[in-house]
């Protein structure tokens, strides 16, 4: 300011505003003037309020409104804003009609104002539900903290006169110091379950028990305590759940398409298939893994130009960091702030250092300052750890939900691809994808801000140390110059290597995948060894992959962790050889080790993120381009209400192929099915019976025509899909418990005796795909969950396939038929079980790809058309099965009397109406081939008949008693407690005794060497022959000392980086890695040799 200026705001004040004598030079302590105590002192934290109001309102403004805070507390803090701005008020008027300064009175003003906003403030966080606020609980630390000094000031010098204003300011500072205390304290009240855990107590605490993480402490006190179980942990943070963070990053993505869409068409360069709908639907929130709930798994979307999938993208690809960084963006840049101010803050430390040197020396220097320096380096670590841990949880929780959201989309992606997508793909890929690369964002997501973090560190480091050594500092710049173009050529190296292994991991967890799918077969037919060598040889190029990356490794960690030092010594040299006046003091070598110290860390991990990039980059080419595989089009099939009167699902005129480019499976298709309605669907083998399921889902290619579907869609497959989950579970799925559905549910999908069966009854735990599960039984399951699921269209694809003649007769009756519960339901039955046919409303015959012929079945028995040549086909191929069974001697169960009747007035029906099979008809009329005929038909059905089950049923339950009801599949459990020294002793053995020996001996060499160069320092620079300045310092004996002293430097400097060269270069111990008992093991830890 000049002196106008400062005369102005003197006459403002009433008094100086600043003096430094009085500030920095007073014995007693450092003291303020009453106009910088009335103005800046008071103005600090209301500057804090105005400047954080704005956005801390935009923020409540677009919270969700919460359920308010159940507790007192806010009262409370209320009462105490209403009392500081009562008596900021009576120091207004009283100041303003008492002649005091106009800073004075403007202060006062503020402050009244200041306090009846914390107040409106506390109102508003209630109605939101917020329990504890940032901005207010730093508004009443500035408070506090700047009402220190003139609270100190007051009583040492007694500056106050008035005992109006002194009584007013007592009560004042006690007030604010009530507020800080209340503000430390969230307002809560009972907690409520969530899904039956204990909430996450970081929602639930106060600011600063956020900040300082007080509130894990009882976790850790429980962890303490006992070995942590599931049971133990709250329940996720709100912000954290992926029905939340996934829709989010559906839409986004659904942006970057469009946007990527637009881009291409304007280049011309490909064509871009339709855009497909990114809207979440209920169906998507289902689980489809037992015992999870959840939301939609990831985006959505057709194909850009180029193939998809990890391997097979040739064409350009929507850009998965760009989605990234419009959803996180801001998180990242609130953590990366915190960074740059912790950047700055942990510089302070190296310059008190230099003053507190100083203050040792000099006995002149007055106490206080001591205390002032000791409570600096305290506030200093403070500021700085509480800004780089949060920098660190607000990162490493963004970089947990950028993994978590990518999971997501690659498991939704894997579902919705079709089937060009999926020719892409491998399931080793998908595996890779969730378990590694998803994992590898998540690192390097949490260590990006080193990026921009150790260039400015450095650069801090550099500018601070010109200032102590001059010049010198350039020949400690010079060497990590030199440094960088290494470190590039490392980077670039391990990148191809990367690629390489990515490549050899895919191949290696897709034969892994078959030979865990297949286990049984392959040691049914002793093909062990054969998938073994199989294995062994693709585990053997990753290890030729993974030591090449190792001893990449080795040198890039050789290299940059003596880059410190490096620098340090070349600078240290340069200065002491640069002239003879350069003398290396306690305080500037110390100094200049500091600030070293902090130069250590950005260099030290500067290479490790760079590796992470390199990897990361990989990573994210190989999700984006699985992500642009090619899905099924939900816009195939249109889905709208019902209306009375009109057909559940309609077809006109379609076309449906598998790819693009191909010939249709199915040609010109049309067919409605009425409300209500039971429709068969028969054929021969290939005739397009399951192709015909496939498009009327959407899940094929439609190039024409139209599919309309009215109503909730149930579809009970060939093949029974089954959850590794209980059986109730498997039946209920996603609907809501009823028992009396239920019940109804087992009964007529004849499962009552298999409960009887099974040790846990309902509770039995199915294992993975079914495994301990009769084909019937699977079947059985699977129709009962369809069932139970009270849908208005059942698409059945053949359900009665897998299930005796007995059994199968009792699901019509009972599930299927015009008397079964799905009766009123409209039903898509596909069979090739003849005897149905006369009790359905309607039957489309399908050959060679299109409807030949529908009609009731007495229409299309009357008309003898395909449907005829279809029975007839069965005919043959039913003797000619029958001569087979004879040939070979097979004996079968009896058929269902009653089944083989219906069977029989079919095939004799069609045996009258025609006659162009005359030895067909003989054979099959044979009294001796009937007799077979009927009792071999039972004998290939797939599962056991429930007569013989029935009469081994009190046998097996005699058995389960006996046996404890244990889950098929045991929880797996981590080992508590020490670790054994088994598994120490299996590391050492792995490696062997030589290199054991060596690792630890070279280990505890590098660590000593390390300690021994800041003693040879102290040592240094307390020599009293270099510090007597008496001493000319161009004599011979002088220099031989600084050589001495600069020589050991270095030796000490050139065995540290020796022993970390040889400590990493053994990458031979991951020979002897196990290849893991399940596929996500076999690919996460695939990566451990590095």
């Amino acid at each position: 300011m000049s002196e106008a200026e400062l005369s102005g705001f003197e006459s403002f004040c009433g008094s100086e505003f600043w003096n430094l004598t009085l500030t920095w030079y007073d014995p007693v302590g450092p003291f303020f003037t009453v106009c910088f105590e009335e103005t800046v002192l008071k103005w600090i934290p209301i500057g804090w309020l105005l400047l954080s109001a704005i956005p801390y309102c935009l923020y409540l403004r677009r919270l969700e409104k919460d359920s308010p805070p159940r507790g007192r507390l806010r009262l409370l803090k209320q009462l105490a804003s209403v009392y500081l701005a009562v008596i900021a008020l009576a120091d207004l008027i009283k100041s303003a009609s008492g002649g005091q300064p106009q800073a004075t009175t403007l202060s006062a003003a503020l402050q009244c104002v200041a306090y009846l906003f914390t107040l409106i403030l506390l109102q508003v966080e209630y109605k939101k539900g917020v329990v504890a606020s940032g901005v207010l609980f730093f508004f009443w630390l500035f408070s506090l903290l700047c009402g220190i000094e003139p609270f100190y000031s007051k009583i040492v010098y007694y500056t106050e006169t008035d005992p109006f204003f002194k009584a007013t300011f007592y009560c004042h500072f006690a007030g604010i110091l009530i507020s800080l205390v209340l503000n430390c304290v969230a307002d809560n009240g009972p907690e409520d379950l969530v899904d039956g855990r204990r909430p996450c107590p970081e929602t639930r605490s106060s600011f600063l028990a956020r900040i300082a993480y007080w509130w894990m402490t009882p976790l850790l006190f429980t962890g303490y305590r006992k070995s942590l179980t599931e049971s133990d942990l709250f329940a996720l943070n709100p912000r954290d759940v992926c029905t939340k963070l996934v829709p989010k990053f559906l839409r986004v993505w659904a942006k970057v398409w469009a946007d990527f869409r637009i881009r291409q068409s304007r280049k011309n360069a490909l064509k871009v298939p339709v855009p497909v709908s990114y809207k979440v639907s209920e169906e998507e929130r289902a689980p489809l893994l037992g015992g999870g709930g959840g939301g939609p798994s990831g985006p959505g979307g057709k194909k850009p130009p180029g193939r998809g999938g990890p391997g097979g993208a040739t064409g350009p690809t929507p850009s998965l960091f760009t989605a990234i960084v419009k959803i996180f963006g801001a998180r990242f840049l609130l953590s990366w702030s915190c960074k740059i101010v912790y950047d700055f803050v942990q510089f302070i430390n190296p310059s008190l250092l230099k003053f507190v040197i100083e203050y040792v020396e000099d006995t002149s220097i007055p106490v206080w300052k001591g205390y002032i320096y000791a409570a600096a380096f305290f506030g200093s670590s403070i500021v700085s750890s509480f800004f780089f841990h949060q920098m660190f949880h607000i990162g490493m929780t963004s970089a947990m939900q950028i993994k978590a959201v990518v999971i997501a989309a690659i498991y939704r992606k894997a579902l919705l691809l079709n089937a060009a997508g999926k020719k892409d793909t491998t399931v080793g890929e998908v595996v890779n994808l969730m378990s590694v690369d998803a994992q590898r964002l998540q690192d390097v997501a949490g260590y990006l801000w080193m990026m921009f973090s150790a260039p400015l560190q450095i650069t801090i480091a550099i500018v601070l140390l010109w200032q102590e050594l001059g010049a010198s500092v350039l020949a400690g710049l010079a060497v990590m110059v030199l440094l960088i173009p290494v470190n590039g050529a490392l980077a670039s190296a391990q990148r191809k290597l990367q690629v390489a292994q990515m490549k050899n991991k895919d191949d290696r967890i897709k034969l892994l995948n078959e030979v865990f799918s297949g286990i049984k077969v392959l040691k049914l037919y002793a093909w062990e060894l054969s998938f073994q060598r199989q294995v062994e040889q693709i585990r053997e190029r990753e290890l030729i992959t993974l030591k090449k990356t190792a001893y990449l490794s080795a040198i890039g960690t050789f290299t940059w962790t003596c880059a410190p030092f490096l620098v340090t010594l070349a600078t240290f040299a340069a200065y002491i050889l640069s002239s003879s006046e350069n003398v290396l003091t306690a305080g500037k070598a110390f100094t200049a080790l500091s600030l070293f110290n902090i130069l250590r860390v950005p260099l030290s991990l500067l290479p490790m993120i760079i590796a992470y990039l390199v990897t990361a980059m990989v990573s994210v080419n190989r999700i984006s381009k699985f992500l642009s595989g090619e899905e099924i089009d939900p816009n195939l099939v249109l889905r709208e209400p019902h209306r009375p009167g009109a057909s559940r699902i309609e077809v006109s005129g379609a076309d449906f192929c598998w790819e693009k480019g191909l010939p249709p499976t199915l040609r010109d298709i049309s067919f409605s099915l009425p409300d209500g309605g039971l429709t068969a669907v028969v054929g021969s083998v290939g005739a397009g019976k399951s192709s015909l399921v496939a498009g009327v889902l959407g899940d094929m290619l439609k190039p024409r025509g139209s599919v309309t579907i009215r109503g909730r869609v149930a579809l009970v497959s060939q093949q029974a899909w089954i959850q590794n989950a209980t059986l109730r579970d498997n039946i209920q799925f996603t609907g809501s418990w009823d028992d009396h559905r239920y019940a109804k549910v087992l009964d007529c999908c004849a499962l009552r005796p298999d409960l009887e069966i099974l040790p846990g009854g309902d509770m039995t735990e199915i294992g993975e795909k079914g495994i301990n599960l009769s084909g019937g039984q699977k079947q059985r399951v699977s129709l009962a969950r369809a069932v139970y699921q009270d849908a208005d269209i059942y698409i059945l694809d053949d359900p009665l396939s897998a299930v005796d003649s007995h059994v199968g007769k009792h699901i019509f009756d009972q599930v299927i038929g015009p008397n079964g519960v799905l009766a009123g339901k409209t039903r898509l039955f596909v069979t090739n079980a003849i005897q149905w046919l006369p009790f359905v409303d309607n039957i489309l015959v399908l050959s060679q790809g299109t409807v030949s012929e529908h009609g009731t079945y007495e229409q299309l028995m009357s008309r003898n058309g395909p449907f005829a040549q279809f029975l007839k086909q069965y005919i043959t191929q039913e003797a000619e099965e029958n001569e087979a069974d004879e040939e070979t001697g097979e004996i079968g169960e009896h058929e269902e009397p009653e089944v083989a009747r219906l069977k029989e007035e079919v095939l004799s029906r069609v045996e009258r109406l025609t006659s162009e099979d005359e030895d067909a008809i003989s054979r099959r009329n044979s009294p001796t081939n009937t007799a077979r005929s009927s009792s071999r038909r039972g004998g290939r059905r797939l599962s056991r008949r429930m007569s013989s089950r029935q009469q081994d049923v009190e046998q097996i339950k005699e058995e389960a008693k006996r046996k404890e009801r244990e889950k098929l599949i045991q929880e797996e459990r981590s080992a508590t407690g020490n670790v054994k020294y088994q598994v120490f002793l299996a590391y050492f053995k792995a490696m062997n005794l030589r290199m054991t020996v060596s690792f630890f001996l070279f280990f505890i060499l590098y660590q000593t060497a390390s300690v021994f160069a800041n003693v040879w320092l102290s040592i240094w620079t307390e020599d009293p022959y270099l510090n007597n300045a008496s001493i000319p310092s161009n004599t011979s004996e002088y220099a031989a000392l600084q050589n001495l002293y600069l020589g050991g430097y270095g030796a000490i400097g050139a065995a540290q980086a020796v022993f970390v060269l040889i400590t990493p270069s053994w990458p031979q111990w991951p020979s002897s890695s196990p290849l893991g008992s399940c596929t996500p093991r076999c690919s996460a830890t695939s990566c451990a040799p590095r």
